[in-house]
This record gives C-alpha cells, sequence and structure tokens, in this order.
C-alpha cells in the first residue's frame, strides 16, 4: 500500500511538470507562428478549401499562406472576427451568417481578371450576395449505384415508407459518419423529424431510425472500398461520383426526385483582405481556368467553368440535373445533440463496424 501511495505522490508532481512543460511548447509555437511573416492569411470551412490548391498557389507566386481551417459554423463565424485576416472561403449555406453578422465585404470583380469565365449558372441568385461571395467550385449530393436499378423506387421504400416490404433483397445506403447526410436525406422525407430533434426528443428519433437498421450503413471515409454489390446504394456528390464511373462503367449517378443538397465553395473578403492585394491574387488563381482544369476537379470539385473533358466536374452538369432537384440553402442548421446521441444508440453495432475497418 505504501509503495502505490509513494507512485502517486510522485506522480503527481511529475504531471504537474509535464502540464507546464507542454502549456509552455504550445504558447513558443503560437508566438513562433505570429512571427512568422505571411502574405496571406485564409479561414476556410472544413472541406471547403483543398490544401493542395493553397500549395499550387503558393508555389506559383512565392507568397507564404497562413490557412486556419474551421471544424463548424459556430468556430467559422468566431474565428471570422480575428483581426488580419484576409480571405474566408466557406460553404453556401453559411453565407447568409457570415454576410448578417457583417464579416465580409464587397468584391472589387473588376480585380478579378478570371470572374468573367465564371459560368451564368453560378452568378446572380436570391439566395446570396454575389458581390460578397464568388464561386469557385460546387456540387450536388447525389447516390452511387448499379446502371438498370430503379433508384427512385428503391429510395422510397427506404425513406418514405414506414415499413419494409418484407423483401430480403431491400436496397442498402451508405453514408458518411458524420451523420449529417443521413440528417438531410431523412429531413426531406420525414418533417416531424426537426420537431423531435428540437424538442429533444431523443426516444421519438430512436424509434425513427430503428426501422432503418436493415437499410443503413456507414463508411469511415469516402475512400473505403465500395460494396460493390447489386442493391448498393453510396451517398457521394458528383465530383467524388466521376472518379468511379470513369473507372466502372457500371456505375451511374442518381439525384432523388426529393432533391439533393446543392452546395457552392465561396471566397469571399473581410476588410483587411480588401486591402491586401494578395487576396485578389489569390481568388483569380482559384477561379482561373488552368487551375480549374488541372486541380480543382482533382481534388472531386466540380468546376464553376464550362470543361469538354470532364461532363460530371463541368460547369455544364448543372444543366443536365432537373431544377427541382437542386436544393440550395442559403442556412442550413448543423445537426444538434438531440440527433448525434440517437444515431450512436440506435446503430451502435453498425457504427462499431464501420470505425473498426
Amino acid at each position: 500500500m505504501k509503495q502505490i501511495k509513494r507512485v502517486i505522490l510522485l506522480a503527481v508532481p511529475l504531471s504537474f511538470l509535464i502540464g507546464l512543460w507542454w502549456g509552455r511548447l504550445q504558447y513558443e509555437k503560437k508566438r513562433d507562428s505570429h512571427q512568422t511573416h505571411y502574405d496571406l492569411r485564409v479561414l476556410s470551412q472544413k472541406n471547403s478549401l483543398p490544401i493542395t490548391l493553397v500549395e499550387a498557389f503558393e508555389k506559383q507566386t512565392g507568397l507564404k499562406v497562413d490557412v486556419i481551417e474551421a471544424e463548424d459554423l459556430a468556430s467559422l463565424e468566431k474565428l471570422a472576427k480575428m483581426p488580419l485576416l484576409d480571405v474566408i472561403v466557406h460553404k453556401s449555406y453559411n453565407t447568409k451568417n457570415l454576410i448578417q453578422n457583417k464579416l465580409l465585404v464587397n468584391i472589387q470583380t473588376e480585380k478579378l481578371v478570371s470572374s468573367k469565365n465564371i459560368q451564368v449558372d453560378f452568378w446572380p441568385s436570391e439566395k446570396y450576395d454575389w458581390l460578397k461571395a464568388i464561386p469557385y467550385s460546387w456540387g450536388v449530393n447525389g447516390f452511387l449505384g448499379k446502371k438498370g436499378r430503379d433508384f427512385e423506387n428503391d429510395y422510397l421504400e427506404t425513406f418514405s415508407d414506414s415499413k419494409l416490404t418484407g423483401k430480403e433483397d431491400h436496397s442498402v445506403f451508405y453514408f458518411s459518419t458524420d451523420f449529417d447526410a443521413l440528417y438531410f436525406v431523412l429531413l426531406q422525407n420525414n418533417k416531424e423529424l426537426k420537431a423531435f430533434i428540437n424538442n429533444n426528443k431523443v426516444d421519438l428519433l430512436q424509434s425513427e431510425l430503428s426501422k432503418l437498421k436493415t437499410k443503413v450503413r456507414f463508411f469511415n471515409d469516402q475512400n473505403d472500398k465500395l460494396d460493390k454489390g447489386d442493391l448498393a446504394y453510396h451517398h457521394i456528390s458528383n465530383g467524388k461520383a466521376a472518379k468511379y464511373i470513369q473507372d466502372d462503367g457500371e456505375y451511374d449517378f442518381f439525384v432523388p426526385d426529393q432533391g439533393g443538397l446543392f452546395w457552392m465553395n465561396f471566397i469571399s473578403l473581410t476588410r483587411q483582405g480588401d486591402l491586401n492585394i494578395n487576396s485578389y491574387k489569390f481568388m483569380d488563381f482559384l477561379i482561373d481556368a488552368k487551375t480549374q482544369k488541372n486541380l480543382v476537379i482533382k481534388s472531386d470539385l466540380a468546376s464553376v467553368l464550362p470543361l469538354s473533358d470532364s461532363p460530371m466536374l463541368s460547369a455544364n452538369y448543372i444543366r443536365q440535373i432537373h431544377l427541382s432537384k437542386l436544393l440550395l440553402f442559403d442556412e442550413f442548421e448543423d445537426p444538434k445533440l438531440a440527433w448525434q446521441s440517437s444515431i450512436k444508440l440506435s446503430f451502435t453495432d453498425l457504427l462499431d463496424k464501420s470505425i473498426k475497418k
């Protein structure tokens, strides 16, 4: 017993010293980063700006760019108020909040040589203020599945009917483990879910989700090996789907009649950024034809410019999807805690399997 006490007594001051050392290390790192000279500071919402684009810009111009990534909308808005930021890259469904909080300024489009090349479909919209947000890439979320399948029937049978038809060969839909995509799909088909979530009705949410236990699976990352079974559908954007369809002609991309989330990645300026000529250089770089063709689409994003040799990744592809299927939101709430809790309680076994892959 004395020996154990001795170890604990030694461990306490040791942990305290380690804590002091770690805190000092983080402070020094932070101090060094502030002392580093950057020509441009960019705030990026998660999954809005591939780092390969930033690296290519640095290589081409010789400028040094500091990138800060925000995990969610709350973090994005908080970080956007930081001084010395120049450019903010964000999703279209978070633009409204940034504009309302007066965090963005008008862009002097005459300083952007390449803006004239952006296809008209992505310009002025009642959904957003185009003077404060320039689109550089886009996507629509749908499902990747085998050609010849009656997708709409499979989709309705899974998400609109309250019961399975009794068939053993029903379709299986795969979603990512961030759960946002499943949340969006279910909201399009069951309006009560939002009330359950807002009122923290976890029991009712679980009851609804339990109906999907045999119909839904999860993957950790889009790079996970696809289930190539005839009955499998994978939730995916047209940008990512294009790669699989090019490699395997048996696949097709489906957007539900109820609609798929249509989103754009926007570039915006802060007051500080409007005074920094490098901000405009960076924006021009992102919408330049060479960047769009060689870098943007290789990041599994669709281009805002027409591209003849990449049909699904071209701006023209948006015209092949019926307008009623393109759901463009200028505001989209993050799923609340009740949703996350219900998912984890309802799909514990399935989540364990996907995480252990």
